[in-house]
């Protein structure tokens, strides 16, 4: 469609299609492209798989059975990406995939961040904050992600993988809450609480996570622990995440 809004004979209907749980990043996700829709004259349905990805192709499935001219597809991954985005394109249905894994459909635009670019700035964040705060490399830090979720995690990890060869950073823990059906803050919050136990000041100085999605267990076990040595770094962002810079500049970098 061009800025005059649905082509003649289309019914002016587009599907965004997310993997990801609900969040305040989810939120913004489908509120920015309801708001574009719109604009350019379209109807916009929004569909979360909360973190699912066998919700995630009933969803893929349910959607090419309905009247859609476009499809916003968001993390789908390998093992059925591919199949039915190819389906949808046959129909006639045009498609964007925003870090989706899997083959890419030929004709399909695939976008994506550039993860490692984001870890790298992260990562050093917390390291350099980390140093004012006495730590010497390799760093010592928890990582919060859940691997083999979604591909930006897994890109991300890899990115932390290689600070750990060159001896920027040693993991003492990794924690992996649950994405799907779970109450992922409170796993964070008593993983962290457990941690903070076991390694006092001066042998622990970072919380790094893959998603901002993640801090709030985190950041809420330090405050309760009374812990002003350990700094937090985090990949995505969001209001909750623009107001806590507001508020607390020491905690987050």
């Amino acid at each position: 469609a061009d800025e005059g809004g649905a082509e003649p004979g289309s019914s002016g209907r587009i599907a965004v299609i997310r993997q990801l749980a609900s969040s305040d990043h989810t939120t913004q996700f489908f509120a920015g492209c309801i708001a574009e829709g719109e604009a350019l004259g379209y109807t916009v349905d929004t569909f979360m798989a909360d973190g699912d990805d066998i919700q995630m192709q009933n969803l893929m499935e349910q959607a090419l059975n309905q009247d859609y001219d476009i499809w916003i597809v968001s993390h789908a991954n390998e093992g059925y990406q591919y199949d039915l985005v190819s389906r949808a394109v046959e129909q006639g249905v045009k498609v964007v995939g925003f870090d989706c894994g899997g083959e890419h459909v030929p004709g399909v635009t695939y976008t994506s961040q550039n993860d490692a670019s984001l870890s790298a700035i992260s990562l050093d964040a917390m390291i350099e904050a980390a140093k004012e705060k006495g730590a010497t490399e390799p760093v010592k830090f928890i990582e919060i992600n859940t691997l083999g979720a979604i591909v930006p995690f897994d890109t991300r990890h890899a990115a932390i993988e290689e600070y750990i060869a060159e001896g920027k950073l040693e993991r003492v823990s990794l924690i992996s809450p649950s994405l799907t059906g779970g109450d992922s803050y409170s796993e964070i919050n008593t993983a962290i609480s457990t941690a903070l136990t076991q390694y006092p000041e001066g042998e622990l100085y970072g919380i790094w996570t893959a998603s901002s999605s993640f801090l709030d267990g985190a950041i809420d076990a330090v405050h309760e622990a009374g812990r002003d040595d350990i700094v937090f770094s985090a990949i995505d962002i969001s209001d909750t995440e623009v107001q806590r810079l507001v508020e607390e500049p020491q905690y987050v970098c």
